[in-house]
């Protein structure tokens, strides 16, 4: 027994890379998996719209597919081997008995001798099968643990800057921006201006934000980006994150209450938050109405990714979000799809004197907006509309001059 197990031990052991690749290839494949079915659904109406509903079925079927194989390779091996350990460690047991039996007829050991090395083999060969067992438990913890290493000794996409940034206010200046469908964007928007920007195509809109988001490693686009006149590539991380903020069409709703998801990324949740700092967001975002209908007000309690929240519940709770952070600059995508009109008319109205009006916070807390929308209600608040066709700005001027003066404008936004 003493020389057996740990030679069984070795060779099982031999078997366990192959288990953890296969656990692995199983978890990437499941996850891709469910990648494509999130996308699948959430994008379901403007696939539709599209007719590209069936294109999108049969790529979920696919990947489906190679998960489904992929996971029944992997149960295949660990029940292989599993079976391949039992074998062995009964085989052992069985050996002994054998070795016990001719050792007995020898004389070599008495009869109770016998019986109880019989007993002792039987008794050990339960718990030897779960010891044979553990080398697959590791191989699936280890696979596991290797993705998780994956994501966490990744490169960060954008290098570190070391530069930093004078005191707010700052402005945004874009120029010759090529990425995707830009090509030779040039936008210049002035410290407290509040500034939108049309894109009749989503795509366009889509790089756009991408880029500013830092979606987008800085050697992938061409053109320079900078915040107060400092290339925004060359910005210490977190002062540049704290002085640009985008906050995109598909934005993210954790699990917690509304009060945690509104003040997320601050020194954790107050239990009594100051109405003088969160009021004016509440109803900027209008998410004071999502708070007045929950027993819990702003202590509601949210499911992960806000599931238990509507559409447009989720949409203007991430708003209240990107409000509370107070950013010298904010770029919003789409950020009232999701609502009615009334509330829109409500959210455009309190975005604009929230960081453009009577409600700013003295000086040196003048701010810049972007909105990237096609929403004729947000445009009939800013100051200037930017018209990007093509990958480049075609024409600028405020909401009533070019829905004036403007028919493909008019096309794309009074609708």
């Amino acid at each position: 027994m003493v020389l057996g197990t740990p030679l069984v031990l070795l060779l099982l052991h031999l078997g366990t890379p192959l288990i953890t690749r296969r656990i692995q290839h199983q978890q990437e494949t499941a996850g891709e998996a469910a990648s494509v079915a999130t996308d699948l659904v959430s994008g379901l109406r403007p696939l539709r719209g599209i007719g590209a509903q069936d294109a999108a079925t049969q790529r979920y079927r696919d990947v489906s597919r190679r998960s489904l194989a992929a996971t029944l390779r992997a149960a295949r091996t660990q029940r292989g081997f599993e079976g391949i350990s039992a074998t062995i460690s009964n085989l052992l047991a069985a050996g002994i008995a054998i070795a016990a039996g001719f050792l007995a007829l020898d004389g070599a050991l008495t009869i109770g001798q016998f019986v109880t090395v019989i007993g002792l083999a039987q008794f050990l060969v339960e718990p030897l099968v779960q010891l044979t067992v553990v080398p697959s438990w590791v191989a699936e913890a280890r696979a596991s643990a290797n993705r998780v290493a994956l994501v966490l000794s990744a490169p960060p996409l954008v290098p570190e800057g070391q530069r930093t940034l004078d005191a707010p206010p700052h402005g945004l200046d874009i120029a010759d921006l090529g990425y995707g469908s830009l090509d030779g964007l040039d936008l210049a928007v002035s410290p407290g201006e509040l500034v939108g920007v049309v894109a009749p195509r989503a795509v366009d809109a889509e790089a756009l934000v991408a880029v500013l988001s830092g979606r987008v490693a800085p050697e992938e686009y061409r053109g320079t980006i900078a915040i107060g006149g400092v290339d925004l590539a060359s910005v210490e991380h977190r002062a540049a994150r704290a002085a640009l903020l985008v906050e995109p069409h598909n934005t993210d709703i954790f699990t917690g209450t509304l009060l945690s998801n509104i003040t997320a990324g601050s020194d954790g949740e107050p239990a009594d938050p100051d109405p003088a700092d969160l009021d004016p967001v509440l109803r900027a975002s209008a998410v004071h109405d999502v708070v007045d209908v929950h027993a819990g007000g702003l202590h509601t309690e949210v499911t992960e990714r806000g599931a238990s929240l509507s559409g447009g519940q989720r949409q203007r709770l991430a708003l209240a979000r990107a409000l509370h952070a107070r950013p010298p600059v904010l770029v919003l995508h789409d950020p009232t799809t999701a609502v009615d009109s009334v509330t829109e008319h409500a959210v455009a109205r309190g975005l604009s004197a929230l960081r453009h009006g009577s409600q700013r916070h003295g000086p040196g807390h003048t701010f810049t907006t972007v909105l990237v929308t096609c929403s004729p209600i947000l445009l009939a608040t800013v100051d200037r509309v930017v018209v990007v066709e093509d990958g480049a700005v075609r024409t600028t001027g405020t909401h009533d001059e070019l829905a004036d003066r403007d028919g493909e404008y008019r096309k794309a936004v009074l609708r």
